[in-house]
């Protein structure tokens, strides 16, 4: 980040010895904003949106009663900063001008049309590293409430609530960022920014055979080959690496990329990326690790013969997770899933999805169908649920389907019960886990757990092909 630039931002609201919160929380909120847009735009507006992030966080880092949560006040007076253009109304340029601050809301409302945030700050947010430490500037400068030589500070000094705020910003996490969650789970409130792009067979398959030789393909450098590898614009590479992150299939670090352990799995047993399992591997991995609005969607929708409107399953998905995206770019990326399940498709075979067009409304209708799954399949995603999430050794079963571990596998809450129960006579399965079904306390026993138990499980259902297609 330019000096000049960290300087300013550094010493925000510092006036006569004197520190006030403000100007940087304004900031702070703003960047929100952006990301929330996907840093499309260079326009911040006094929304509601904003107001409520600002109050947010002004009552998350500021505990002096002395210091009043007024929005409006700080977004008017960051015009004196570089970055910070206030953009009046039509007909207000005059009136902007001779302005010298502002008394309420209905002031700057009718005043100011929004904010243009400047070039310089703009490219600062759109690169992964920059922005990282830009955020981790503000977030320190919040907790201690004095300006910082952030240049100092490192990842392994943020706090709990650090890393909270932290993860607002970091989508998709990168492996070697492993502070950001301390229990070792793939990140928290991921994001799966795929535009309208589904998960191509031929774009894994390129994938899988390509990073192992080249683990720089996806950088800058090597973009010319990128493309021509991949069929694929600079939007739809975003995309690739997107899906491949949230997946679990890889793990990126600056300008490299890896195969995870699961990717190099996937290449072992199927260098087509045509089987079921691998399918299915994906699937799973996009529900544990929490990625939205995958994971929201096939939570929280109900299997059955009911058919709902793609525009109110995304309305649905907003209503109750209105932090996690703007909702242009929540319809942006469940149009990326609804692609993927389409006939054509890898995803779509799972059957998991059925999409269909009303002939009188012209709306796109989806509806969840229950599919049949191995025992395997079952107890590879119990072991991942443990141990994304859990780590002990037994989960009550009523946990475990409140997480959506039923939904995921296409199955019911009764189905699912039911698989547990056979899980106990197949000897194939049976020494990994126990089901205790006492009535109204059932429960999962890990008798085995852990990476290794969960790889041997993998290499199994690909080399006796126990994962067939729906």
């Amino acid at each position: 980040m330019p000096d000049e630039l960290s300087l300013e931002i550094k010493n925000l609201g510092a006036n006569n010895n004197q520190w006030k919160p403000h100007k940087l929380i304004a900031l702070y909120s703003a960047i929100i904003m952006l990301q929330r847009a996907d840093f499309n735009t260079d326009k911040v507006y006094f929304s509601t949106e904003y107001k409520n992030t600002f109050k947010k966080h002004f009552k998350k880092y500021i505990k002096n009663e002395n210091d009043k949560s007024r929005p409006h006040t700080p977004f008017f007076h960051l015009k004196t900063s570089s970055f910070w253009e206030l953009i009046p109304r039509s007909g207000m340029e005059q009136e902007l001008q001779n302005t010298t601050t502002v008394g309420g809301i209905g002031d700057l409302n009718r005043i100011v049309d929004h904010v243009k945030i400047s070039d310089e700050l703009l490219q600062v947010l759109l690169n992964d590293e920059k922005r990282d430490f830009l955020i981790n500037v503000i977030v320190n400068i919040l907790n201690s409430k004095v300006s910082v030589d952030a240049s100092k500070e490192c990842y392994s000094d943020l706090n709990n609530e650090e890393i909270t705020a932290y993860n607002e910003f970091i989508c998709p996490v990168k492996a070697k960022d492993k502070i950001i969650n301390k229990n070792d789970n793939i990140g928290n409130k991921m994001s799966l920014k795929t535009d309208t792009f589904p998960l191509k067979r031929l774009w894994l398959e390129h994938a899988i055979s390509t990073i192992p030789k080249n683990k720089m393909i996806f950088s800058s450098a090597h973009i010319s080959d990128a493309r021509k590898i991949f069929l694929a614009g600079s939007n739809q590479l975003t995309a690739i690496q997107n899906w491949l992150t949230c997946s679990s299939i890889i793990e990126r670090q600056k300008n490299t990329v890896e195969l995870t352990p699961l990717g190099k799995k996937i290449s072992e047993h199927d260098t087509h990326a045509d089987k079921a399992l691998t399918w299915w591997l994906i699937h799973l991995n996009l529900c544990i690790n929490d990625i939205f609005p995958y994971t929201a969607f096939f939570m929280g929708f109900e299997i059955g013969d009911s058919w709902i409107e793609k525009d109110k399953i995304i309305d649905k998905l907003y209503s109750k997770n209105p932090d996690r995206l703007a909702l242009e770019s929540l319809k942006t990326y469940f149009d990326g899933i609804d692609a993927s399940f389409r006939p054509g498709n890898m995803m779509y075979m799972l059957g998991l999805l059925e999409r269909r067009r009303d002939r009188e409304s012209g709306k796109i209708l989806i509806k969840r169908n229950s599919v049949e799954v191995c025992n395997e399949l079952v107890v590879y995603a119990l072991m991942l649920l443990q141990y994304r999430h859990a780590k002990d050794v037994t989960m009550q079963t009523p946990t475990i389907i409140k997480m959506g571990l039923p939904h995921f596998l296409g199955l019911t809450h009764k189905m699912f019960r039911e698989k547990l129960s056979n899980i106990q006579s197949d000897s194939n399965v049976n020494k990994l886990i126990k089901y205790d079904n006492k009535q109204n306390l059932d429960s999962v026993e890990f008798i085995k757990k852990g990476t290794k138990v969960m790889e041997s499980l993998v290499d199994y259902m690909y080399e006796n092909e126990v994962v067939q297609w729906n």
